[in-house]
């Protein structure tokens, strides 16, 4: 079975995002087509990573500082280590509806060779009616939180906090020719809803 990377960027800044985090590694270790890597906060609070950990699987920890902010080196580490295209990243309170989201973000991304990167969509919090009429695919600006990206379409990594990193992504997407968006037949658990998501949108349906 071929596998495909997913990069879980943990940013562990309080125990409750430590037990986000947890509950994320652990439902995409659940996944036998996943190759599941963590990417650390160096200064946040520790967890052994190392439990459940699966051969072929990468664990590694990052500093967070004005001139090299973890938002940029995780995604880095991401492209840089990726061994399938695409390869997912993914939150650490991301959790995914359903054994078959990889598969199905997969075969969308076969459908739709025009999209670059495509996200999932929030199913919970406030405003998040979820409906399934409407094109599977929506274009829009700057999708994040948890996405299918292909390689070799983010190659330049500023120095920029992660509040930024959806805007430039989507630019060095569409720099190459390529739409950025979301997929409502991709749903996925937000736990950290009101909390860290800057797009409204991903609150939607529509």
């Amino acid at each position: 079975m071929s596998k495909t990377d997913v990069f879980i960027r943990v940013f562990s800044s309080s125990e409750l995002r430590l037990g986000f985090a947890i509950a994320t590694v652990a439902r995409w270790r659940m996944q036998q087509d996943c190759r599941v890597h963590v990417i650390q906060w160096a200064d946040g609070l520790k967890y052994n990573w190392w439990i459940g950990h699966r051969k072929g699987e990468w664990i590694g920890e990052w500093i967070n500082e004005p001139e090299l902010p973890f938002a940029t080196s995780s995604l880095r580490q991401a492209e840089e280590l990726a061994k399938s295209d695409p390869y997912i990243i993914c939150n650490d309170d991301n959790l995914p509806y359903g054994q078959d989201f990889v598969s199905n973000g997969l075969d969308i991304m076969n459908r739709y060779p025009d999209y670059g990167v495509i996200s999932g969509v929030v199913v919970n919090g406030e405003g998040s009616e979820f409906e399934m009429n409407g094109p599977e695919v929506k274009e829009i600006h700057a999708v994040g939180g948890l996405v299918f990206l292909r390689k070799g379409l983010v190659t330049n990594f500023p120095q920029l906090e992660d509040c930024f990193w959806d805007g430039e992504r989507h630019k060095q997407v569409v720099e190459k020719g390529f739409k950025s968006g979301y997929s409502r037949s991709l749903p996925y658990l937000h736990m950290g809803a009101h909390f860290s998501v800057a797009n409204p949108a991903f609150f939607v349906g529509a």
